[in-house]
């Protein structure tokens, strides 16, 4: 997954947003966005229960003071088509 994040009014790239995952009920921020707004996450990350690992939809939070907090369901597998996207975050008042 391969996106840019962008004001929603000013249409100008947001840069050092966290990009966290939740898992096992924990905040994991596993990269940050660019100069440019730019973020990848190259893997999906597996739910582990028990001795069981699942792929479930993955829960991705873009969280930077002064804006809302923003979210991304992901779902499938690297063979699916989706990968890019724009994102426009809004600011909080």
């Amino acid at each position: 997954m391969k996106c840019y994040i962008y004001d929603s009014v000013l249409k100008t790239p947001v840069k050092s947003v966290e990009v966290v995952q939740l898992l096992d009920g924990k905040h994991i921020v596993i990269t940050m966005s660019s100069v440019k707004g730019y973020f990848e996450v190259s893997k999906q990350t597996k739910l582990t229960m028990g001795m069981e690992s699942h792929n479930l939809g993955n829960l991705i939070l873009l969280k930077k003071q002064g804006y809302l907090t923003d979210t991304i369901e992901i779902y499938g597998n690297s063979n699916d088509l989706y990968k890019r996207d724009s994102i426009f975050m809004k600011r909080s008042e």
